[in-house]
């Protein structure tokens, strides 16, 4: 998708300092960036220990806030609250109060996470004696095993129209807090070498293309080598693709964006699903409520598909505002494809979701001989507070609930018949900023999961 066909929306007021600490495979980089203006002239930092590339599930971490008094004041005061999207946990108390720093001098707030599984992000959120509030960016860090990953599966480099380099991208990746990312630059994979040179053992990084037609679109991760795909209709092109490649992936790209929606005839290819969330736009703008739409209608067909979030980046500072959060055996790009081809896979822009029926997780097929009542769970949680929660079977909204709080686990029986299909969706809260149906990379919070399918037990 061309940069210079859409606008960027509203930037979001944070009240709050951040510090990303995301999973599985990310080495500690040491790196502090304060966001904002603080017309206090307080001077804050953070710093995670240990500082090494890995930690153990059960190691603790330190994250250290260093707050130094430059201002005009003496004895200036605030409160810091850490908090986490994940599932690693604070040990004690997560709010702490500072009174009275005089001025010149500094101190420290000092938190300890138990790193349990899988990637979590950390918010220290700061409220001062004269309300201001900014933002800081801090380092990542690593848990061992298997888990939940990040990652941006659409994205582009000066190798086609994107304003970043290959450095520049994955450095922005870094930043965000990113696992994985594939390169997908229209028409070509030149970028692969670079790749190779920066991608380090910390990010993961998947050789892909976006087929790119004077109709439609594709996105197609797990290639290997170089080639324009661009005289192929997506039969050919995902009939090439299947032959060609070793558990390669095609997605229909943005299907709805005006300029390039596919047609009835396009969707007769074997995709193995749709980007059904584009980060250009907020997740209930049209395009992708039509892309929602599409991928339930071809699910109820029996397709067996798999919605995937992502950011169409064409500028650095965009990558990870949306992605797709994946569950990996290893931490490896043999195990991002995996997840990806299983639907161990789902959509956010910030909240962290489960859903399950009994051991079964998204994207999985639940056996059955007949009709059967099952126990759907779902779960999320975010450093803000979340508004709903839908149960979707079939692409109807059977159960709804209003929300006002940071985390949720409900359990409800639904009856189910082999064909059907079940998902779940959270949003959080709009402002005035933010709104899910927006034309912005700052959605409001949102994320969804990929069915669990009700097959016949044959």
């Amino acid at each position: 998708m061309k940069s210079n066909k859409r606008t960027k929306g509203f930037k979001k007021v944070i009240f709050m300092i951040m510090a990303i600490m995301c999973g599985i495979g990310i080495s500690v980089i040491p790196s502090t960036e304060v966001m904002g203006e603080s017309s206090s002239n307080m001077k804050y930092s953070v710093e995670l220990s240990p500082n090494k590339s890995y930690v153990e599930s059960g190691e603790v971490v330190k994250v250290k806030l260093h707050v130094e008094n430059d201002t005009e004041k003496d004895n200036f005061d605030f409160k810091a609250k850490l908090m986490i999207d994940g599932n690693s946990e604070v040990i004690g108390s997560d709010t702490k109060e500072i009174k009275k720093i005089p001025l010149g001098e500094s101190t420290e707030i000092i938190w300890e996470v138990k790193a349990n599984t899988g990637a979590s992000k950390i918010f220290i959120g700061v409220i001062e004696k004269n309300n201001k509030a900014f933002e800081i960016k801090a380092s990542n860090i690593a848990v061992k095993g298997e888990g939940w990953f990040i990652g941006d599966n659409h994205t582009h480099t000066k190798y086609s129209d994107g304003q970043g380099t290959i450095a520049e991208n994955f450095d922005a990746a870094r930043e965000a807090g990113l696992n994985y990312v594939s390169i997908t630059d229209h028409n070509n994979s030149l970028g692969w070498n670079d790749a190779q040179r920066e991608q380090g053992e910390d990010l993961i990084v998947i050789r892909g293309n976006e087929y790119t037609s004077k109709s439609c679109h594709a996105v197609i991760m797990n290639v290997s080598d170089e080639k324009n795909y661009s005289g192929m209709n997506t039969n050919e092109l995902c009939k090439y693709i299947k032959a060609s490649y070793k558990n390669p992936l095609v997605y229909a790209a943005h299907p709805y964006e005006s300029a390039y929606t596919w047609q009835e005839e396009d969707w007769n290819c074997d995709i193995d699903g749709i980007e059904v969330w584009n980060g250009w736009w907020g997740a209930k703008y049209k395009p992708n409520c039509d892309a929602f739409s599409k991928w339930d209608e071809l699910n109820k067909e029996g397709r067996h598909i798999y919605g995937i979030a992502t950011t169409d980046n064409h500028e650095s500072k965009y990558i990870g505002k949306t992605y797709t959060v994946a569950y990996l055996k290893e931490f490896s790009s043999e195990g991002v494809v995996e997840a990806h081809k299983k639907g161990h896979i789902y959509g956010s822009n910030g909240p962290v979701i489960d859903f399950k029926i009994g051991d079964i997780m998204m994207g999985d097929d639940l056996h059955i001989k007949n009709n059967k009542v099952v126990t759907v769970k779902m779960s999320g949680k975010y450093h803000e507070k979340l508004s709903k929660v839908t149960l979707i079977k079939n692409g109807e909204i059977i159960y709804s609930k209003d929300l006002d709080n940071n985390e949720f686990n409900i359990s409800q029986n639904v009856q189910v018949k082999p064909g059907d299909f079940l998902r779940m969706e959270v949003q959080g809260k709009e402002s005035e900023h933010l709104k899910l149906d927006c034309i912005a990379f700052d959605s409001a919070p949102f994320a969804f999961s990929n069915p669990i399918f009700i097959v016949n037990n044959n």
